[in-house]
């Protein structure tokens, strides 16, 4: 088990701005690469709004991409742990956290309303589950219930205070215990997605149900995407209807698919070195030179 409630001296860190969107990428370049791509979308929609990242990484172009550079703590624990201390981690008084794999697509100055009337949120709906669920009491709280909110960790918002605070607690308690909770309720092996649909269910709140205007991650080979990063246009079919998210999320193999790499071109291209877009949309075009991201570091 991993302890990380120990060395957090100078955690939360004293607060660099109001507002702002928080990331994270550590390790292997291409990780870095991700975040670098993510911060050029922000930087083309949402300039006003500061851009922080958790990383190890000396790579100089990060200070020139993000305001605030925080130190990655391996010692909050591993892979999915690091999600369970973004409150420790964020140098904003609100945040919005969005996975390094991820591109914006229009402004997110109004995604902040969707989120004011709770102090923790994530996207999601909730899901009954057709039986009720007790968490053990030796651990958690003696509570039961009979539906959970199926949440999506490519996007999480918090503010700061008691209420947020209590959320991240009860997150790293379920990380740390994940054995003890019931095998028929999560899949083995901790992941945050679970860690923040139980911590928000305990605490009585709900999932923001936004129909997807905050974050949408392409889900099967059965639903279409239509990405204009550039013109500010994005289109999912799903399930018959079309959602227009502002934040992309390319998990799994999307981020390796034409959509993702032709993007990541055009604005490396438009943002970073101020070619017309006209000249790279025509680049674009020729998408067998555009890599794909490296699998390996």
């Amino acid at each position: 088990m991993v302890d990380r409630t120990v060395n957090v001296s100078g955690y939360p860190h004293t607060p660099f701005a109001n507002r702002g969107v928080l990331t994270a990428a550590h390790g292997p370049a291409r990780f870095i690469d991700l975040a670098k791509t993510l911060a050029l979308s922000l930087e083309l929609h949402s300039p006003h709004v500061p851009r922080a990242i958790v990383t190890d990484s000396d790579d100089p172009e990060l200070i020139k991409l993000f305001d605030v550079i925080v130190e990655y703590r391996p010692e909050f624990g591993p892979g999915h742990f690091q999600k369970s201390v973004l409150d420790l981690y964020t140098p904003f008084n609100e945040t919005f956290f969005i996975e390094s794999d991820s591109l914006c697509t229009r402004d997110i100055d109004t995604l902040w309303a969707l989120f004011q009337s709770v102090p923790f949120g994530v996207s999601g709906q909730r899901t009954e589950l057709g039986h009720s669920v007790s968490i053990k009491p030796s651990t958690f709280q003696d509570l039961e219930f009979d539906s959970l909110p199926a949440v999506t960790g490519g996007l999480v918002y918090f503010r700061r205070g008691p209420d947020s605070d209590s959320i991240f607690q009860q997150c790293r308690k379920i990380m740390d215990h994940y054995e003890e909770l019931p095998l028929d309720l999560v899949p083995t092996g901790a992941t945050d997605e679970v860690a923040f649909s139980l911590a928000v269910a305990m605490h009585g709140l709900p999932a923001i149900d936004d129909n997807w205007a905050s974050l949408a991650a392409p889900n099967g080979d059965q639903e279409r995407l239509c990405i204009d990063v550039l013109g500010g246009k994005t289109n999912i079919v799903r399930d018959g209807k079309c959602i227009q998210p502002a934040v992309i999320h390319f998990s799994g193999k999307w981020i390796n698919g034409s959509e993702y790499r032709r993007e990541r071109l055009m604005l490396d291209l438009v943002v970073r070195k101020r070619w017309p877009k006209p000249i790279a949309a025509l680049i674009a075009k020729g998408m067998s030179i555009v890599p794909a991201i490296p699998s390996e570091g």
